[in-house]
């Protein structure tokens, strides 16, 4: 009976569930099985009536979305809730008395408070006390080092404090002796490579360092001791240099996941340095003077991700060299270089997602070259004028497994293209085909 309590309670919002537990006995009792409440609720009507019965229900996780709504005399009623998790992110009402209500939720364990520009230094302090596990404070502009000084003595594994101007190297400082394993330090412009120094024996296992305009080269010596598995380097001033000390200090490490995103000083010799490595997903995209010839040092590696978007120095050719790799997920993308021919180079490989977006130089005979893949995601659709795709060129893709086709802004796709396709092969009678397009009948 109990289960099939907790099964209609799923579908009830918090409100209602109340109302349940005051005329039911059999639902009062489901109740105290903590099972029937291991879901996320949203709130969207966020009264005092119902965060006070916040306190007397075991709900786990809470995303209050109506945050305008919010008071500090509502934090305070929910102050003995059973919360595991509260997501209170982009909410400009929360302050630091607030979180000084929060300090009492003994069971809580994660805590967003991302875009609360209200929250301080002092904030923080009301915290210091706490078991949480994971914080985000990300773009809390008005904390500091001071403010992180108070994390010390918290048990966090995963911390988020990007975009929060004010910390310095000393803010990093603090963070020495925390058992993190994953750091956000996301465009946190003053600090420097002395600063990742602070952290350099944490065991970090997935490092954001992205947009950090202090950052350099010199930065990687400093990761060499720690376990990590993704490194995010997007929009830094990594060079080549920096590429070949990440193949070296980095070497015996299980780096799996790199991102360069619009790191513009990276060339083919960068990604010669990377060949060596034990990547299974690179990012590398707006790297504008990647060429066909970095492509080739990729050839051997063990990649399963790689997205190559607006790097419009790649060719076929470049695709050709990557052909015989063991890649699941190709981005192409933005690339007017990329032809039918280039889809027939990497058309044998066991790809499952593809984007092509913006490549307008691909037609209904690329679609043909991929008529006998494993893909499960197409990413055709445009937002420039020549398109040469069509519905004959959907009628290539009747014999794929696609469970996903994005055919935005394809203008000689219509209804009709995509009724057909849908209807020529059982196959998508049985699984969820979503396209998304804006297309016109004709």
């Amino acid at each position: 009976m109990f289960y099939q309590w907790e099964f209609i309670l799923r579908y009830l919002t918090l409100k209602e569930h109340v109302i349940m537990l005051t005329v039911s006995k059999t639902v009062n009792a489901s109740n105290k099985n903590p099972l029937s409440w291991n879901k996320f609720i949203t709130i969207k009507n966020t009264s005092y009536e119902v965060c006070t019965n916040i306190s007397y229900i075991p709900i786990r996780n809470l995303i209050i979305t109506d945050y305008y709504k919010l008071s500090n005399a509502i934090v305070a009623r929910m102050s003995n809730a059973h919360l595991h998790s509260l997501d209170i992110s982009m909410c400009n009402i929360i302050t630091d008395d607030c979180l000084f209500h929060m300090s009492t939720m003994r069971h809580l364990k994660h805590l967003n408070i991302a875009q609360c520009d209200r929250v301080t230094d002092v904030g923080l302090s009301h915290l210091s006390n706490m078991r949480l596990e994971h914080l985000n404070i990300r773009d809390c502009y008005a904390i500091g080092n001071n403010g992180v000084s108070h994390l010390s003595t918290m048990p966090i594994a995963h911390l988020d404090i990007g975009w929060c101007r004010n910390i310095t190297n000393d803010g990093l400082a603090n963070l020495s002796n925390m058992p993190l394993q994953y750091l956000s330090l996301e465009r946190l412009n003053l600090i420097t490579d002395n600063g990742i120094g602070h952290i350099s024996n944490l065991q970090i296992l997935n490092l954001n360092i992205s947009m950090c305009q202090g950052i350099t080269d010199d930065c990687i010596y400093h990761l060499s001791n720690m376990p990590l598995r993704a490194l995010n380097l997007n929009r830094t001033g990594i060079t080549n240099n920096g590429l070949d000390r990440i193949s070296n200090a980095l070497i015996n490490t299980n780096i799996e996941y790199l991102y360069l995103i619009d790191c513009n000083v990276i060339t083919d010799i960068g990604l010669d340095h990377l060949k060596y490595t034990h990547l299974r997903h690179l990012n590398i995209s707006f790297c504008y003077d990647i060429t066909d010839v970095g492509l080739s040092h990729l050839s051997n590696m063990a990649l399963e991700y790689l997205n190559i978007n607006s790097c419009y120095q790649i060719t076929d050719v470049g695709l050709s060299y990557i052909s015989n790799t063991y890649l699941k997920y190709v981005d192409i993308g933005w690339n007017e270089n990329i032809t039918d021919v280039g889809i027939f180079h990497i058309s044998n490989m066991n790809l499952e997602h593809l984007d092509i977006v913006d490549c307008g130089n691909i037609t209904d005979t690329g679609l043909w070259y991929l008529r006998n893949t494993s893909l499960t995601y197409l990413d055709i659709s445009r937002h420039i004028q020549n398109d040469h795709i069509t519905n004959r060129g959907l009628m290539h893709l009747n014999k794929t497994h696609l469970k996903t086709l994005n055919a935005n802004g394809c203008c000689n796709i219509t209804d009709n293209g995509i009724a057909n396709l849908r209807a020529s092969n059982q196959h998508f009678s049985k699984t969820l085909l979503e396209v998304s397009h804006y297309i016109r009948e004709r």
